[in-house]
């Protein structure tokens, strides 16, 4: 009787756990159903969002485009107020602020490819460096500043190089005469007193204060077309010194160097210079440009070897030899990395 009374016990506690486990149950499969009827809603509402951004990315990029494309026709605008002497210079001033435009397009593409990326991005301040760059482009005297502070940089370095001529030159003529002997000491002496008044006259030229604003952009092309005829001139001057201060005890091997083709070297090593600097900035991509750019690229770096060939390195002073070297050097290598990759 007992064993009876136990298993119908036991009956009851079953039937209780089912009934409970039946309840519980019912929740579950009921939200999990529920949560099946809303994802087409849910996907839905996410294909309305994707096409939203999709249109949102397009007309971003759109405007990116159209703002470049108005900066470009800005910087023609701009550029016809300058005449040849500060042409070149402005148009430097403004590549480096329509470089500025493209790195901050590039930067809106790569983060519009990676939309986790563009989640994170700080997008208010990102459109703050656009209208920053954009006031850049209208402060007429502050591009104008820039110019005339990238012109006396210029002018700087411009005398420098012809100081450094000059001690090439006086050098050579006190080159012929023993260093320890009477001749020499004499003529080091004459040198000094020669060449101190054009020398320091030229010196003086990279004391003068560029940044005057109040300047207008002619009076400034004007101011630095007066400035190159008088480094030009104390240059020639102080050569003009030296011959006259050797002449009598030495015959200088080379002639007084003729300005107007140092002028003419000097411009076409600016000019390889420029395209080395361009081509600087691709050459760390170089595995990632496709063939018809690196043929491209590698027909540039033979146009600067064409350009070398045209001059005879021996008959050149010697800054621009040091220099027409250095640049020999890297057109080399830099030939040899992109043969190696084509």
């Amino acid at each position: 009787m007992v064993k009876k009374s136990e298993d119908s016990d036991l009956e009851k506690v079953f039937e209780e756990e089912a009934k409970s486990a039946s309840e519980t149950a019912l929740p579950a499969i009921e939200r999990f159903y529920a949560q099946i009827q809303t994802f087409p809603k849910l996907i839905g509402k996410a294909h309305t969002i994707d096409k939203t951004l999709f249109h949102h990315f397009q007309e971003i990029r759109h405007s990116a485009v159209e703002v470049i494309d108005q900066l470009n026709q800005e910087k023609q605008k701009i550029l016809r107020k300058f005449d040849s002497w500060l042409t070149p210079l402005a148009k430097e001033v403004l590549d480096d602020l329509m470089k500025d435009a493209d790195d901050l397009k590039t930067d809106l593409e790569d983060s519009l490819e990676k939309l986790e990326s563009s989640a994170h991005k700080d997008w208010i301040e990102y459109a703050k460096k656009w209208t920053q760059l954009y006031a850049k482009w209208h402060d007429r005297k502050g591009i104008k500043k820039k110019v005339l502070k990238l012109a006396a940089e210029r002018n700087s370095r411009l005398i420098e190089k012809d100081i450094k001529v000059i001690k090439d030159y006086q050098d050579q003529a006190l080159s012929s005469i023993p260093k320890e002997s009477e001749e020499f000491f004499n003529l080091e002496r004459r040198l000094v007193k020669a060449t101190a008044e054009p020398l320091r006259n030229l010196v003086e030229l990279k004391k003068l204060p560029f940044e005057k604003e109040e300047l207008t952009i002619k009076q400034a092309s004007e101011w630095i077309a007066d400035l190159h005829n008088k480094r030009e001139s104390y240059f020639d001057m102080v050569l003009l010194k030296i011959d006259s201060a050797a002449k009598d005890l030495v015959s200088l091997s080379v002639p007084v160097i003729d300005r107007e083709l140092y002028n003419e070297l000097e411009g076409e090593i600016n000019f390889i210079e420029h395209e080395i600097d361009q081509i600087k900035l691709i050459i760390p991509h170089l595995q990632h440009i496709d063939k018809d750019e690196l043929i491209f690229l590698n027909e540039r770096v033979d146009c600067l070897i064409d350009h070398l060939e045209d001059y005879d390195l021996t008959r050149m002073p010697k800054v621009l030899q040091n220099r027409l070297e250095k640049i020999q050097l890297w057109i080399k290598e830099t030939s040899a990395k992109i043969t190696s990759i084509m």
